[in-house]
């Protein structure tokens, strides 16, 4: 079961630095390139959470069977929630470091421009071991570890996925989603999610795009209300692709598959 590929992550990061540090990822990119082709080739099947990287796999030079399995969620009904502020949030455990590399760029690059045009705004961030040189930043908030990050989603006027780099399926832009948040991310967080814009899902890459598209986001939404055609239509989209019954069928069905072509002795005990 493939999360992400390992060695697509640090290739990333790689190509967002420079000098010493950039040599030493792209060092670490060719042990990590071999060793997920190796793992994957020793097994029986693979089951990729995202379409990326179920063709990165295969560009690798994969060849056995294989599976996509997406990122499945169950839906409740209850109460709508409440009314929805102004505040941009994010969420991330920062030792993990395409979450530490998105907030600095934001922080650098978008944000001191876009706050000249909305000098109110704050940006919430939830997250573990978060570095002191972010706690400075004006405009910040930091949230107690004990908040729920649905109490985020619920509540923010936007989620945002600022990834330089990484692999696999952001779950939390599917959690948003699911909630009604609408998100700004780059490609590269958004992938195995969509590859162009939607109404709840914008997708911006330079910094210039991004302060564009906040501002835009911002001027349309002055008052935003607790539901909109935004929120019913991101809510429908996680419906349509996420449904964790879907998902588990298609998998039991390739797994199935899988064990009907294995030595019996192997397939009775899987």
């Amino acid at each position: 079961r493939a999360h992400n590929l390992e060695h697509r992550i640090w290739e990333r990061m790689a190509s967002n630095t420079r000098g010493i540090r950039r040599l030493y990822l792209l060092r670490e990119v060719e042990k990590l390139r071999s060793w997920e082709l190796e793992g994957a080739r020793a097994c029986d099947g693979l089951v990729a959470i995202g379409q990326p990287d179920l063709e990165g796999f295969r560009t690798l030079g994969y060849r056995g069977p294989a599976s996509l399995a997406e990122f499945g969620m169950e839906f409740e009904t209850g109460d709508p929630p409440a009314p929805r502020g102004g505040d941009l949030f994010f969420v991330g455990s920062f030792d993990w470091l395409p979450n530490r590399e998105a907030i600095e760029w934001f922080l650098e690059s978008v944000w001191p421009e876009f706050r000249l045009s909305f000098p109110e705004k704050r940006l919430r961030i939830l997250g573990r071991h978060m570095p002191e040189s972010f706690k400075s930043a004006p405009g910040l908030e930091i949230l107690s570890e004990s908040v729920n990050a649905r109490d985020g989603f619920d509540t923010a006027a936007l989620l945002i996925a600022p990834y330089r780099s990484g692999s696999g399926m952001r779950i939390k832009i599917v959690e948003a989603l699911s909630r009604g948040c609408p998100v700004l991310s780059t490609p590269v967080g958004a992938e195995g999610i969509s590859d162009r814009s939607l109404s709840f899902l914008t997708l911006a890459e330079t910094a210039p795009e991004w302060v564009r598209a906040l501002k835009s986001f911002f001027e349309a939404s002055s008052i935003f209300p607790s539901v909109n055609l935004k929120e019913l239509g991101a809510k429908e989209f996680v419906r349509s692709r996420f449904d964790r019954k879907e998902i588990a069928r298609g998998l039991l069905d390739f797994y199935g598959e899988l064990s009907s072509g294995l030595p019996q002795h192997l397939s009775a005990g899987s």
